[in-house]
């Protein structure tokens, strides 16, 4: 039943996903298309809208402004200002003038509640209202730029006309010939026209058949003054009867009224109106007057074709989905019954009723499916007959295997744990799979303690002085990262007691089928070796100092010989007495860097660092050697000009003998008659100080590099050139420099020549304290 309802629930999701995706996509981008463009058409509407308004309000102010100067430029007007300007009647009253403006002037426009002329101190001596006369205007805005210019503004908190807040337009009244102010004129217009124009009565008054342009009649067409007061704001549009809104007077804000009145900017755009409802709106500066004229529709209205589209489409959807589910339903049960019977004949064929018959008789390919299992099952009877017989000959011949496997496990096992030396396996991870015996026992741990840990948690790798090697000096971790096999004497490992003993470690990657899998750790306890090579190293420092003496006194005596102290002697006898000269000299180098070796290894060498110039040290070193290296036509190369580092703290003596060490080495084995040896001195990225000795010499042969800092070696091709030598100088050139906190290296090609590198920190070689200096 499990396997029909899957069938089926697939085929349901199947059908819908085929019938509702292409309507939800296909709706998706209608509604979004169709509200895209809804939305650009309203756009365009409230902008051409509010630049139509603006302007209708710009040509309504332009004609006002021009009927105001008409008057103050009435012949008549000026002649009755000009008699009178220096009498008294002048600067209280003139009847006449305020006759002539009642009956001629006043009739003229409906649209004028009142005119006044105030004389150049700002009385009001003429007016269509009796009221107005007397009235000092000197000290208002309007009056005083009515002066010099028209002058359009709506007078707030002052009654005129018997109008509260009037609409005003001032302009000077001056003598044509000489430009002598006579006085001004003020007109107080009926602001309804400009209502009449923002609600569209103006229009549909002057002929027009409508004054909507396409627009919601929620749409909303008001003014707002300087100080954020709605100044003009008709409620009824388009032709309606016409009233002012509540909100008249009121002191608003929103996006459009803080962008034109604060940054000058026009907006088109959605926003949220001063009744905080969502609207899209433009907004249009009327800069000179300082007002914001705004056209707004709410969101709501505009986008409700799209809300109509959108329910539509839901109530096809819906349809469409009882439609597929029923479909699918109906195909489901057709195509999931077979397969069913199909199911039930395959789960009673596996449990082993081979002679099981599937009957299926749909005329399609479920018909030849059954018709398949039922051959299938067939063969299988025949099969499984063959091949109860075949694993019972292999399960003999794995018996076999595993009995000789185990007997190489047991061997292997036997050899591990017969191997004198500890031995552990890590993956490429760091967790140890393998320890031997001898392993746990060096360590004083159990074989449980280190199986499937991590190398570095079991197993401490210390210095000399028992601190913490750093992870990545590890012997595992260098041939993790290298994958090459690696020897080392200078290993200590701390034991679980927290003894610290030194080992010899051999280190090897396990590589299966070209692939890292992890490494072997073979190590061994060499405490007895150091303590032997201890008092080997003991013997031979007793041993040279015993030989030191007679040496020098040898060579003492023999200078005086070859001096002629003593006597003449023949010419035979200089040569030979000069041969045990060389002789005794090399003997006494030879038992000094013995001397000295052994005080480095015991640790009995003083190291006392002084603040010097590196550079100077190598004057004096090359200074020492030039004249052997002149003996054999070599040339030292060293440009201190160019040096400029700061002193650091040196052992002055200790310096010398390494530099001593690498130049001698490089005149020896340079080229005779041709030979270059270039010292430079320079820093690193960390400010250490690096020494460089370079040669054009016979080089270092490959396999030989890995062992030129070791006790007493010399290369081969060094041994062919028959150039004399103890393989001393170098082991005590590394030995000084790590003691001090330094370290040196190499770069060769054999036949090209070698460059020697020591590095000095750049806080100087460390002090030690010791009881012996430098033989």
């Amino acid at each position: 039943m499990k396997f029909g309802r899957g069938i089926s629930t697939k085929l349901l999701v199947t059908f819908l996903l085929i019938g509702l995706v292409p309507i939800i996509v296909f709706g998706y981008i209608s509604v979004t298309s169709s509200k895209r463009n809804i939305k650009n058409q309203i756009y365009d509407k409230v902008l051409a809208t509010a630049e139509a308004k603006e302007g209708q309000i710009y040509l309504y102010l332009d004609a006002i402004k021009r009927r105001t100067e008409n008057f103050a430029s009435d012949g008549l007007i000026k002649i009755i200002l000009k008699e009178n300007i220096n009498s008294e009647e002048q600067k209280t009253e003139l009847p006449a003038l305020s006759e002539y403006l009642g009956t001629n002037t006043g009739l003229l426009d409906e649209n004028i509640v009142g005119i006044f002329i105030a004389n150049p101190d700002g009385q009001i001596i003429a007016s269509t209202h009796q009221s107005e006369i007397g009235k000092n205007e000197s000290g208002d805005e309007y009056f005083i730029k009515g002066r010099s210019d028209t002058y359009i503004s709506e007078l707030k908190g002052s009654v005129h006309f018997d109008k509260y807040n009037p609409f005003m337009v001032t302009s000077p009244i001056t003598d044509h010939k000489s430009g002598e102010l006579l006085g001004v004129i003020g007109i107080s217009f009926d602001i309804n026209q400009i209502r009449q124009i923002l609600s569209g009565e103006f229009q549909l008054t002057a002929g027009a058949i409508s004054a909507r342009g396409g627009l919601s009649e929620s749409t909303e067409v008001y003014v707002v003054n300087g100080s954020r007061e709605i100044f003009i704001h008709p409620i009824s549009l388009f032709g309606k009867p016409l009233e002012e809104a509540e909100e008249l007077g009121n002191t608003v804000s929103s996006l459009p009224i803080t962008e034109c009145l604060e940054g000058g900017q026009e907006i088109l755009g959605e926003y949220k109106n001063f009744k905080n409802v969502n609207v899209i709106g433009a907004s249009m500066c009327i800069t000179n007057e300082e007002w914001v004229l705004i056209v707004e529709t709410n969101t709501a209205d505009a986008y409700s074709s799209t809300y109509r589209l959108m329910l539509q489409l839901l109530v096809f959807a819906l349809l469409l989905f009882v439609l597929v589910i029923l479909v699918a339903f109906i195909v489901s049960k057709r195509i999931s019954d077979p397969i069913k019977k199909l199911n039930q004949g395959t789960e009673i064929i596996s449990a082993g009723d081979w002679d099981y018959v599937i009957n299926i008789n749909t005329g399609d390919e479920i018909q030849d499916l059954g018709e398949a299992f039922n051959k299938m099952s067939s063969r299988l009877k025949e099969y499984y007959a063959d091949l109860e017989k075949k694993v019972a000959e292999r399960t003999k011949e794995l018996r076999k295997k595993v009995k000789i496997i185990s007997a190489s496990q047991a061997r292997d096992e036997a050899t591990l744990a017969s191997i004198g030396d500890g031995l552990i396996a890590v993956d490429k991870n760091e967790n140890i799979f393998i320890a031997n015996d001898e392993a746990v026992k060096l360590l004083k741990t159990s074989y449980k303690s280190l199986i499937g840990k991590k190398f570095i948690e079991v197993i401490k790798i210390v210095d000399e002085q028992g601190r913490l090697v750093k992870k990545e000096k590890l012997p595992i971790h260098k041939i993790i990262k290298s994958k090459k096999i690696l020897h080392s004497s200078e290993t200590y490992i701390k034991n679980s007691d927290g003894k610290v003993f030194p080992v010899s470690v051999t280190a090897s990657p396990i590589v299966i089928d070209g692939k890292f899998s992890g490494g072997v750790i073979v190590f061994r306890d060499i405490s007895r070796e150091k303590e032997i090579d201890r008092e080997k190293t003991e013997f031979v420092s007793l041993t040279s100092h015993q030989l030191k003496t007679p040496l020098g006194t040898m060579g003492w005596y023999l200078e005086l010989f070859l001096a002629g102290d003593v006597g003449k002697i023949t010419k035979k006898q200089q040569e030979l007495l000069s041969d045990m000269f060389e002789s005794n000299t090399q003997m006494k180098n030879l038992v000094s860097s013995l001397l000295n070796i052994s005080r480095i290894e015991t640790g009995r060498l003083t190291i006392e660092p002084k603040k010097l110039q590196v550079a100077n040290i190598i004057e004096a070193s090359v200074k020492e050697t030039s004249p052997g290296a002149k003996t054999k036509g070599c040339k030292i190369i060293f440009d201190s000009k160019n040096t400029t580092l700061q002193p650091i703290p040196v052992d002055e003596l200790l310096l010398l003998q390494v530099l001593h060490n690498f130049i001698t080495n490089a005149v020896k084995y340079s080229k005779t008659d041709g030979g270059i040896v270039n010292i430079s001195l320079q820093t690193d990225n960390e400010d250490n100080y690096i020494i460089a000795v370079a040669d054009n010499g016979i080089g270092i042969p490959k396999n030989a590099q890995d062992r030129v800092f070791k006790k007493y070696f010399r290369a081969e091709n060094a041994l062919d050139a028959q150039v004399e030598g103890t393989g001393l100088g170098l082991y005590i050139t590394k030995l000084i420099m790590e003691n001090s906190g330094g370290r040196v290296w190499f770069e060769s090609e054999e036949g090209t020549g070698t460059v020697f590198y020591a590095l000095i920190p750049k806080t100087g070689m460390k002090a030690k304290k010791g009881d012996r200096r430098l033989a």
